[in-house]
C-alpha cells in the first residue's frame, strides 16, 4: 500500500461516500477563509489494486521555520475498528508527512465513544477504538470543545418520531410549549444569516463573516450532498443518548519530538 495525492474531485467523489464523511473532512472545509494561509494536501491510501482504502484532508501550518504542524480536521477517512488498516496507514502517512518536513499531526476523531440509553446505561462502548490509536502512538493533547469534553450529535439516521422519543420531558415540554405560541423552523436563505446569527452571536467566538463564508463556500454548485448547517457549541440535546469524546490527538513525525 502507499500514499498518494488526490485532486479536489477524487478526493470529494470519494468523501461524499465514505460511512465516516464529516464536516471536518471536505474539499469545502478546506476552502474557508480561516484556512487561507495553510497549505492543503487531499491524501489517498491505494491497495494493490489501485483502490482506495482511505483518505484524509491535511491542513499544514507553519509555525516557526523549523516547525510545521499538519492537521485532519476530524479524523481520517477510514474504517476505524480496522486495526491493521489503520496502522498502515498511519505508518505511511507519517513517512510521506516526513518528506513534507512536517514536525508533527494532530487529529480529533469523530467516532462514537460510547452510547447511553436513558438509564445512563453504555449500550455501545467503542473506547478500544481510541485505545488502538493510543498503542500506534498517538497522545492525547487535551480537548476541544470550549463547553465540556463532550459534543453531542443526533443521529441523522434516525427518525423524527426516534429523536422526539428520545428527548427527555423538560425537552418534549419545551417543544410544545413553542407549538402553542406558534414558533415554527423554516429553511432560511443567505440573506437570513444576519437574523440567524443575531440569536446566536453571544455562544460563538466566530464573528458573523465566519457563517457568511461557510454559507458561500458549502453553496457552490459542485456541492450536492453536504447540507448547510450552523453548530451552535453551547445547545444540546438528548444529553444521554449518543457522545462523542471531543479529544484531540497527536502523533509525533520526527522522532523524539
Amino acid at each position: 500500500m502507499r500514499i498518494i495525492e488526490l485532486n479536489q474531485i477524487q478526493y470529494r467523489n470519494y468523501s461524499n461516500i465514505h460511512s465516516r464523511r464529516n464536516f471536518g473532512q471536505t474539499v469545502e472545509y478546506s476552502l474557508l477563509d480561516a484556512n487561507n494561509n495553510k497549505k492543503r494536501l487531499f491524501l489517498g491510501m491505494i491497495d494493490d489494486n489501485n483502490n482506495l482504502c482511505a483518505a484524509t484532508l491535511i491542513l499544514i501550518t507553519q509555525i516557526s521555520p523549523s516547525v510545521k504542524r499538519a492537521d485532519a480536521p476530524n479524523g481520517f477517512l477510514i474504517d476505524y475498528a480496522d486495526y491493521e488498516l489503520v496502522r498502515i496507514f498511519t505508518d505511511k502517512l507519517k513517512e510521506y508527512l516526513l518528506r513534507e518536513k512536517i514536525t508533527f499531526l494532530t487529529t480529533n476523531p469523530m467516532f462514537k465513544y460510547k452510547v447511553y440509553n436513558k438509564a445512563n446505561k453504555v449500550i455501545v462502548n467503542n473506547s478500544n477504538l481510541l485505545d488502538n490509536l493510543y498503542k500506534l502512538d498517538y497522545q492525547s493533547i487535551g480537548y476541544a470543545n470550549d463547553f465540556s469534553k463532550y459534543d453531542v450529535i443526533v443521529d441523522g439516521n434516525d427518525s423524527a418520531f426516534e429523536i422526539y422519543k428520545n428527548f427527555n420531558r423538560n425537552t418534549k415540554r419545551n417543544i410544545r410549549d413553542a407549538q402553542a405560541i406558534g414558533v415554527t423552523l423554516v429553511k432560511g436563505k443567505n440573506e437570513d444569516i444576519d437574523i440567524a446569527y443575531d440569536i446566536f452571536k453571544k455562544k460563538t467566538k466566530n464573528g458573523i463573516e465566519f457563517y457568511k463564508n461557510l454559507l458561500e463556500v458549502y453553496n457552490n454548485k459542485d456541492n450536492k450532498t453536504v447540507h448547510i448547517f450552523i453548530h451552535i457549541p453551547i445547545l444540546i440535546i438528548n444529553k444521554k443518548n449518543k457522545t462523542y469524546k471531543n479529544i484531540y490527538i497527536s502523533i509525533s513525525i520526527i522522532k523524539g519530538i
